[in-house]
């Protein structure tokens, strides 16, 4: 049900109804539910709450139960620290 209300939350930001018309994407150029769904998919395998990209990873056990050296945002530190 999530993917649904998502996909219609991409149709009417692709229509321009939400915010500006710079989000506005013309209806040959829009994804289909399906391309969609395998989009949503492919990002949701690669996310990963240790890079603390989104508010509440830092609450996320993973991302608690490393170092607090470990913990900083800066990519160049997690890097090293791998």
């Amino acid at each position: 049900m999530g993917i649904v209300v998502a996909y219609d939350m991409y149709k009417e930001c692709c229509d321009g109804l939400l915010y500006a018309t710079t989000w506005k994407v013309d209806v040959k150029h829009r994804m289909s539910s399906s391309e969609f769904r395998m989009k949503l998919s492919k990002q949701m395998l690669e996310y990963d709450p240790k890079k603390n990209l989104y508010n509440g990873d830092d609450k996320q056990r993973s991302f608690t139960q490393n170092h607090k050296v470990r913990r900083s945002n800066d990519d160049n530190d997690m890097e090293s620290c791998e």
